[in-house]
């Protein structure tokens, strides 16, 4: 039987949706598709751990457990049943070397983004530095983004919407940073093809409405594949109930984005081993970053955040946390 064959007849909408979480065929599905089965770290079985969690531990309502997600972030009903030990083995992220894939980057943050720096005076340095590179358009670019609002006063306004504040102060440092990568990328209300597929699944669309995909605030792409999804609230005084619906929410689509790859992958060759998705959430001035993959149940783990800048005195020192992120 062909490889999507498998996956498309074993994995149904409700094996996604079930709350046993992720069902034997999914794993045996995507184990089939070269995604690991075991989630084993020196020696300590977390699969069995986060098994254990989610059909002993009573679950809310907006709980990830429930469709066989293992949130390993700092604070989550999961992590909090781990010991310390367990806790860095589960969360564990490979180091990054930003020096080797952008070695002018350090350097330039460190002539333009000085403490003391103002906004002002980051605008200044940059003008000094090569015109023609890369880096220091990516810098200019978000420089630019914020003399929307500094320009005229010291703090960004607190009545700023949160498009605005998303799209002229969260995303370009993401987007830029996207670009520099070379992925390509879009905002505002963007469909999550993978939410798409799941919610249609199985429909006769002969006689049943198509039901609408999910919209999130962000997207990176990769050929036709949404690889990282961003959702976002206000600046200043976000609701609190909305951090954890967007997490919820976004969480979900990652891993819709994730089944909707490999199944796309499966259908001329083998998906690579370990594939990812990624994410954020954006709640006020702070960003936090995702990782979703797939290690006999889906993994979720906080890969980094950033504190976006909000005023002119603080901006050289937040705008360097977020560039060198």
């Amino acid at each position: 039987m062909p490889l999507t064959n498998i996956f498309e007849t074993s994995c149904t909408e409700e094996d996604i949706t079930t709350q046993q979480g992720t069902s034997k065929s999914m794993v045996a599905a995507l184990a089939s598709l070269s995604q690991p089965g075991v989630w084993t770290v020196d020696d300590v079985d977390l699969l069995s751990k986060f098994n254990n969690f989610k059909h002993q531990q009573p679950q809310p309502r907006l709980s990830m457990a429930l469709d066989g997600i293992a949130d390993v972030s700092s604070g989550s009903g999961f992590f909090l049943t781990l010991s310390q030990k367990e806790r860095m083995l589960a969360s564990a992220v490979a180091a990054k070397d930003i020096d080797k894939k952008w070695p002018a980057l350090l350097s330039i943050l460190s002539r333009v983004c000085v403490a003391s720096n103002s906004y002002e005076d980051v605008v200044q340095a940059l003008r000094k530095e090569d015109p023609n590179g890369p880096i220091v358009d990516y810098l200019r670019d978000i420089t630019y983004h914020y003399s929307h609002y500094l320009k005229f006063s010291d703090q960004v306004p607190r009545n700023i919407n949160e498009r605005e504040g998303f799209g002229d102060l969260t995303w370009c440092f993401i987007r830029g940073a996207l670009t520099l990568a070379n992925i390509p990328s879009r905002c505002f209300e963007i469909p999550v093809v993978g939410a798409k597929e799941r919610k249609n699944h199985g429909r006769d669309l002969s006689v049943e409405t198509e039901v609408h995909a999910s919209m999130v605030d962000g997207v990176a792409l990769f050929g036709d594949h949404q690889i990282y999804l961003a959702e976002a609230s206000l600046i200043y005084e976000p609701k609190l109930d909305k951090q954890v619906k967007d997490k919820f929410k976004l969480v979900r689509c990652m891993r819709d984005s994730c089944n909707s790859q490999i199944r796309s992958i499966a259908r001329e060759a083998m998906p690579p081993t370990g594939m990812s998705v990624f994410g954020s959430t954006s709640f006020g001035d702070e960003t936090k970053f995702y990782a979703m993959d797939f290690v006999g149940t889906y993994r979720l783990r906080q890969i980094g955040r950033m504190l976006i800048p909000l005023n002119k005195l603080h901006f050289a020192t937040r705008m360097e946390m977020c560039v060198s992120l």
